[in-house]
């Protein structure tokens, strides 16, 4: 299925596994003495993704929760990656495409967590 034909809960989460992707390689190829930060950065996007696709499966309050706890997640790998870039130890060109995809992530997690009118 196209990720423009799934429902948005779906589509989020799928969105989300591919910047948790993408982000594992980029912080793998971090240089050897800021290991840990690569770390750092992707344990967020990982709690994004599990955080998205639990919320998925719930309804009300407790989707929006999940929701606004997964931006949260998605908005620290962000500033980590964000850290990364500004220190050299990640490609500043890479690391800013995968920070605008993780607004873009906070943007759609945003809209999800509102409540339905």
């Amino acid at each position: 299925m196209p990720l423009a034909a799934c429902p948005l809960p779906l589509a989020s989460a799928r969105w989300t596994y591919t910047l948790a992707y993408t982000l594992a390689l980029l912080a793998g190829r971090c240089r050897p003495a800021l290991a840990a930060c690569s770390l750092v950065a992707r344990l967020p996007l990982q709690g994004a993704f599990t955080l998205t696709s639990e919320a998925a499966a719930r309804t009300g309050d407790d989707r929006a929760c999940r929701f606004r706890w997964a931006r949260a997640e998605a908005n620290e790998a962000a500033a980590v990656l964000e850290a990364l870039a500004r220190l050299r130890a990640a490609d500043p060109q890479a690391a800013a495409s995968v920070i605008a995809k993780l607004w873009r992530l906070s943007a759609m997690l945003t809209r999800l967590a509102m409540p339905k009118r």
